[in-house]
């Protein structure tokens, strides 16, 4: 997407919350963008 939108910044994206998405969110907040819905973390 870089190569075509270089001008483009994401500052924020919308997402679900399941589990599964943890790398997606580790990579959002690498790359600073914020999430409209934070992922659950559940502790035991």
């Amino acid at each position: 997407m870089r190569a075509f939108l270089s001008d483009y910044k994401v500052a924020k994206v919308l997402l679900d919350s399941a589990h599964d998405a943890m790398p997606y969110y580790l990579y959002f907040k690498h790359e600073k963008i914020t999430p409209f819905i934070y992922l659950n973390i559940w502790y035991n």
